[in-house]
């Protein structure tokens, strides 16, 4: 309930600056369109300003409504409404385009659905625009690890190669060693390759990263004991 308040107390203070500063605009506007019939060379240069400042304010108010379209992509993945988050998203790339991190959540939307899908070739078509995002968002976002950690995945499960799956997962790990996520990943991708000792020690990393209270914890333990056993009956 409170996030919900939030978001629209956000959207309503979003609403009232954008508004109050599309009123400023009108007036300088006018002042400026006025300035630039006098006949004085002064008053031109004035105008000149006057547009300088309006420009400056449509620069601000564009970078405003990416920070909103953004927002509701976040909101809408909470809800796992892709569609939703994917033209939020879009939105968001009409105004900045060379973001990264924006990419990577694009590609996130397009992975998600693809597993809806039951067309095969449209699946496909799906994931492949994932990659591309995730891609492109590694190229302008290096250090963002989520867009390697989509990659990992789709290399791994939907395109079988799993080498560029676990290369794409290690680098996760090089940009942030702690990242559970991606030491459960590269345990279950050791897992199902059947390299049973690498399995091992990424679960046994996961020890020390995983509080003893957090639910995933027991399933480290789960995992590890599994291993021992099948490690033993061969």
């Amino acid at each position: 309930m409170k996030n919900k308040f939030t978001g629209l107390v956000f959207f309503i203070t979003a609403f009232v600056l954008i508004t109050s500063c599309q009123s400023k605009m009108e007036k300088l506007y006018s002042h400026a369109k006025k300035l630039s019939k006098s006949e004085k060379p002064e008053d031109w240069e004035k105008a000149i300003k006057e547009y300088d400042k309006i420009i400056a304010m449509k620069i601000n108010a564009r970078e405003y409504q990416a920070l909103l379209y953004r927002k509701l992509g976040k909101y809408s993945m909470q809800f796992e409404h892709w569609n939703d988050a994917l033209k939020y998203y879009k939105k968001a790339l009409e105004i900045l385009p060379n973001d990264g991190v924006l990419h990577c959540k694009l590609g996130v939307c397009y992975s998600q659905l693809s597993r809806s899908q039951i067309d095969k070739k449209k699946k496909m078509e799906l994931v492949q625009k994932a990659v591309d995002e995730y891609k492109l968002a590694t190229q302008l976002t290096p250090d963002y690890a989520d867009s390697y950690f989509g990659l990992g995945i789709i290399y791994f499960y939907v395109y079988k190669d799993y080498s560029q799956g676990i290369k794409y997962m290690a680098k996760v790990l090089k940009i942030d060693p702690r990242s559970i996520d991606a030491h459960f990943a590269l345990g279950r991708f050791y897992y199902e390759i059947g390299e049973l000792n690498k399995a091992l020690e990424f679960y046994k990393a996961l020890l020390s990263l995983v509080p003893e209270d957090d639910p995933r914890y027991k399933k480290v333990k789960e995992n590890i004991s599994k291993i021992y056993n099948q490690m033993q009956n061969y």
